[in-house]
């Protein structure tokens, strides 16, 4: 039976991690199918030109052997994407449902449903530098807690309700046998008693992704950078 990797919140600029690259590069060649469930690469950072001109684009014949769809997030949305988007993916979507065995994943980048995990953004003037700005800020604040006080203290305390406000959002609209996975909120969690799956983030030396296959579906996390 297939092997189907879903990441997310990659976050990747024109900036290249030789690191980062290596990990992905690892994950994607173990498995048959691929997901990237939003948040791919980071318009509040570069442009989509910028980024598929950069040395990522070595990445992009891998994903697209791999089948891979591409969902849009909210921070590499479909207006900021084009066609080039098929470079490294087959599919390019809002939402994508397909059935595992005798499970139906409903896989979504997540902002309709915690639209407060960003909401800063929305107070941001529309001024591009600003963005930049405050976008590489809070990736930075991140990172910093992230390897100060360790992954339990982000998903716990800094993003610790943004999944419970998803739970709660969520889970009247999924049917029976019905899992929702998204990502977003950065706080890597299976749920399946509420019927909801978070792959987390990959960036800060830190990568949290998703394997189904037919052991069902597991939260895999390890570090590429310390």
């Amino acid at each position: 039976m297939k092997k189907i990797l879903i990441i997310s919140d990659t976050h990747l600029t024109d900036r290249f991690d030789r690191k980062k690259f290596m990990f992905l590069q690892k994950i994607i060649g173990e498995a048959d199918q691929v997901i990237i469930n939003g948040d791919f690469w980071d318009g509040y950072i570069t442009t989509f030109s910028r980024f598929i001109n950069s040395s990522w684009k070595k990445l992009f014949a891998q994903l697209r052997r791999k089948k891979t769809v591409y969902l849009y997030g909210n921070h590499d949305p479909k207006e900021m994407c084009d066609k080039r988007a098929s470079k490294f993916s087959v599919k390019q979507l809002l939402r994508y449902d397909f059935k595992f065995k005798d499970v139906t994943y409903r896989v979504e980048h997540g902002q309709a449903f915690e639209p407060g995990a960003m909401g800063i953004f929305h107070l941001i003037p529309d001024i591009r530098n600003v963005q930049v700005a405050v976008n590489i800020f809070l990736g930075k604040v991140e990172g910093v807690l992230l390897k100060i006080f360790g992954i339990k203290f982000v998903r716990n305390i800094l993003y610790g309700q943004l999944n419970n406000d998803v739970k709660k959002k969520i889970k009247p609209l999924l049917k029976p046998k019905e899992v929702f996975v998204f990502g977003h909120t950065h706080k890597a969690e299976i749920d399946l008693k509420n019927g909801l799956v978070d792959s987390g983030f990959i960036r800060h030396g830190l990568g949290t992704y998703l394997t189904l296959d037919e052991n069902g579906i597991k939260l895999r996390e390890e570090w590429y950078s310390r």
